[in-house]
């Protein structure tokens, strides 16, 4: 009795596995007729006979990528990954098995990846193409785009290139299903959040780029290593972080800028945009002490460097320190006198700066302005303000006529 109840078992053994495998062999068969929906059923009865049944849920996946990419099916992406993701979840019962098909997942993962990424890039410029806004905006206006004002041809070209944004975005989040682990995704994402200006959006997505974004180093054991070298690497990082930390300034938190800052500051230790946000951050922490001493010991490492001689400017202006400020732009003119954003900026001051105006300083100072930018209605209009406050009232009649006639009035 014994071996009869043990020969019945294995019939029955038997006869399960027999199951199984016409199940799979069904949809194999139903597959290769191209009766793509006959053989994912039957893909599925072969799953549920056999849950471990790697081959079936590879075959499956591999069969929804196809139907996807074939039948414009972008929601199959997603069963396509949970398939794969089944396989790889069998890797400790069957790691044989599940080995034989990873570099084939891989491979078929990047290919999807890369076609819905490089659609979404594709998109994203259009936004930023004139011939494809005009075109978009033209079909906008269904046939009315030569009656329209200047206002309202703006106003379709803006929702020709938010459209384009939409679109990258939805491509975008079917290339983030397909493959979850790409940093790329996340950062393209950041820039669409951040040209609508959705700051809260872009933070979130920037953050996810910049945890994704392993260096070759740390990433030697994935099959992310070889994407970029160390330098590339670096560069990315760097500028991912310079964006994340405008963003915080953007959200107002400004201790985590301070603490993206000094992340920055350790990957380049003369990093601009780094110095400038921890300087104004501490201001608006209250904490001016600190703000101060960043822009020092930066400017004692690069003391000709004009970009944070500006920088500094702006922040003893914000703090209402307007003799500091004035150091720090007679220095930057003293390193580049033809920069008329700073000629200006300082000549406001010794024209209307209080206690701190001085016309003949002004009159100077525009004076050359004039020479440097002698088509520059502005720099003659202050010109001639300041000759008439030093006395010179009939120079001082023409300065001003010359400007003018250089706006065409």
């Amino acid at each position: 009795m014994k071996r009869l109840a043990f020969l019945a078992l294995s019939l029955t053994l038997i006869s399960l596995v027999a199951q199984a495998g016409m199940e799979l062999t069904s949809a194999r068969v139903y597959r290769k007729q191209g009766e793509l929906q006959k053989a994912l059923e039957w893909y599925d009865r072969a799953i549920a006979a056999d849950p471990a049944g790697v081959a079936a849920h590879f075959e499956k996946g591999e069969l929804l990528g196809q139907m996807a990419e074939e039948q414009k099916r972008a929601e199959l992406f997603a069963e396509m990954r949970k398939a794969f993701d089944a396989v790889l979840n069998l890797a400790d019962q069957q790691p044989k098995q599940v080995k034989k098909y990873q570099s084939q997942i891989d491979e078929l993962v990047e290919n999807y990846w890369i076609v819905q990424y490089n659609a979404a890039v594709e998109k994203f410029q259009l936004a930023e193409n004139d011939s494809a806004l005009d075109a978009s905006a033209n079909a906008l206006a269904q046939g009315a785009w030569a009656t329209l004002g200047n206002t309202q041809r703006d106003s379709l070209l803006q929702v020709a290139k938010r459209d384009y944004w939409k679109q990258s975005e939805e491509i975008l989040k079917i290339a983030i299903i397909i493959d979850p682990e790409r940093w790329r995704s996340y950062a393209l994402l950041q820039n669409i959040h951040s040209q609508r200006k959705d700051w809260p959006a872009a933070e979130v997505s920037l953050r996810e780029a910049i945890t994704r974004h392993k260096s070759p180093a740390k990433a030697a054991s994935t099959k992310y290593a070889t994407e970029q070298t160390e330098d590339e690497w670096r560069r990315s990082h760097l500028e991912m972080l310079e964006n994340l930390a405008q963003i915080s300034y953007e959200l107002k938190k400004y201790k985590e800028t301070v603490e993206i800052c000094n992340e920055i500051l350790g990957l380049d230790p003369q990093d601009l945009l780094a110095t400038k946000f921890i300087a104004f951050s501490y201001n608006l922490l209250g904490d001016r002490e600190k703000a101060i001493d960043a822009y020092k010991k930066a400017m004692a490492a690069q003391p000709n460097n004009t970009d944070l001689l500006y920088n500094a400017s702006q922040l003893y202006l914000q703090m209402g320190d307007t003799a500091k400020a004035v150091d720090c732009l007679s220095d930057f003119l003293a390193i580049n006198p033809t920069d008329f954003e700073v000629v200006f900026q300082l000549g406001v001051i010794y024209l209307e700066g209080g206690h701190f105006a001085d016309n003949n300083k002004a009159k100077e100072l525009f004076g050359n302005a004039t020479k440097n930018f002698p088509d520059n209605p502005v720099a003659w209009q202050n010109y001639g303000v300041a000759l008439i406050r030093t006395g010179e009232i009939e120079e001082g009649k023409k300065a001003i006529a010359k400007a003018k006639a250089l706006k065409g009035e």
